[in-house]
């Protein structure tokens, strides 16, 4: 009787189309850099993929991590910002801080004058 019951949960399962991962990874190690007030753009990734993620405190102001792992925007600060993310899959989840460095955009200021 348990072996039936054990096949029926591994079938049951198969057929679900339920992802029951033991362990994730979070495969993404460096991101980009930017300048600020630029389009940004970065893919997070993990093994295996499908994650849903969720995080991103400490991201600069202008950006946003969505579910799907994507970091957009235009960054409106400069400097260095380590952040945490957490990837889930069925039920595994793994956390990391990354970092993203966003440099600071400078104006040349030629006047007439100076010529």
């Amino acid at each position: 009787m348990k072996k039936l019951v054990l096949l029926l949960a591994i079938v049951s399962m198969f057929f679900s189309g339920t992802s029951y991962a033991e362990t994730i990874n979070i495969t993404t190690t460096t991101l980009q850099q930017s300048v600020e007030g630029n389009s940004y753009s970065a893919a997070l990734a993990s093994y295996p993929a499908g994650a849903t993620w969720s995080g991103g405190n400490g991201l600069p102001a202008g950006l946003v991590l969505d579910s799907s792992g994507k970091i957009t925007g235009h960054p409106t600060v400069a400097g260095d910002f380590p952040f945490s993310v957490t990837a889930k899959l069925g039920n595994a989840s793994s956390s990391k801080t990354l970092n993203i460095n966003i440099s600071l955009l400078y104006y040349n200021d030629f006047r007439a004058s100076q010529w």
